[in-house]
């Protein structure tokens, strides 16, 4: 059937011939307006579809895609150097998105499949920038500051675990004066259903010490727990054994949550874990505890919604453990080089 008109110059042909490639790249536009004409004009009310299938000849559900996409991409985004296909790939986007990808694929020249692969890398970026806010939301606070002035701002009885590992007696001159810091202080702190875990050297001189403090409170001073390692070898000695092993002081009340140890091989006191090893990249000091161990006793004693406090956390290793599984960590340290380590590692800073 012919419905063109005949040309009467070349000129006139060769702008036929372009609104011939238009009509070609749009016509689905044409179609999709068309319905959407009869529909918000009230042309026809039900059976739109029905009716404009028995019209063209086209099949419903190619019109339905030809009336969506008219509907979700505004007109003034269609570009007329690129085809309907081009559209259809950007509809179901937001409007910024739709009008920044098909400026794109206009400027680089891209074809269908270039457009859907750009697209797919920008939701990529999208989803991992999100979850990478959301992490960073979550992120365990580590303040600039001494434990003193830390605790100070924890409520008494509000903390559900207090999980520490401060100097060892052998990196402080006097051990009674720096516990008279903070030991009672951060036990106060843990709420009477709570537990407390404090790291300490396995030194005669520190335990005695450390016991001392806390026999006197009304908190149960369990038997203390070990973590032994077997990764790190001194010189033989000739006097004594080799030291393997840290002691943690485990603190509870009868009114404390019951423990969640249920799996065999960690119900024991002793918790036999490698040490972090520099080799493998996983250590960034040198009394640094294993994640495993801090993620095991968290697990143990610990819900998700939980507080956990650390006045002495140095690179984060206990904060990130516990907001890995959902609890809410905060510590502070003093120590500007551990703090960095602990942000590096996913820890948000809060300086005073």
């Amino acid at each position: 059937m012919d419905i063109i008109k005949k040309s009467e110059s070349l000129i006139e042909w060769e702008a036929k011939g372009v609104n011939l490639g238009t009509i070609d790249r749009h016509v689905q536009f044409y179609i999709g307006d068309w319905l959407l004409e009869g529909w918000d004009n009230g042309y026809i009310k039900r059976g739109v579809y029905d009716r404009a299938s028995e019209l063209t000849g086209i099949e419903k559900q190619i019109l339905k895609d030809y009336a969506w996409v008219c509907k979700t991409l505004k007109s003034s985004f269609r570009k007329d150097e690129l085809p309907y296909t081009h559209h259809k790939e950007v509809a179901k986007l937001g409007a910024k998105e739709q009008e920044y990808f098909l400026s794109e694929a206009v400027e680089n020249h891209w074809s269908v499949s270039a457009l859907r692969d750009a697209i797919k890398q920008k939701e990529v970026e999208d989803a991992e920038n999100e979850r990478d806010e959301e992490k960073k939301a979550k992120a365990p606070i580590i303040y600039t500051e001494s434990c003193d002035k830390f605790l100070a701002r924890i409520e008494s009885k509000s903390v559900d675990l207090l999980f520490t590992d401060p100097p060892y007696s052998t990196d402080l001159d006097n051990l009674p004066d720096f516990l008279d810091t903070w030991l009672l202080d951060a036990i106060d702190k843990i709420r009477d259903t709570g537990r407390a875990f404090i790291c300490i050297g396995a030194y005669p001189d520190e335990l005695y010490t450390y016991l001392g403090y806390l026999l006197q409170t009304d908190w149960i001073v369990d038997n203390p727990l070990i973590w032994t390692y077997r990764n790190t070898l001194g010189v033989t000695p000739n006097m004594k054994y080799n030291l393997n092993y840290q002691v943690i002081l485990h603190l509870y009340k009868d009114s404390s949550k019951q423990l969640d140890n249920r799996i065999t091989n960690e119900m024991f006191s002793v918790q036999d874990i490698n040490a972090p090893d520099g080799r493998i990249g996983d250590r960034y000091h040198k009394w640094q505890k294993p994640y495993k161990l801090a993620e095991r006793l968290i697990l143990h004693t610990t819900k998700p919604g939980d507080k956990i406090i650390d006045p002495f956390a140095c690179t984060g290793t206990f904060l990130l453990a516990a907001t890995e599984y959902g609890r809410r960590a905060y510590g502070c340290d003093i120590d500007n080089d551990a703090i960095k380590i602990a942000i590096e590692r996913g820890c948000r800073n809060e300086t005073i």
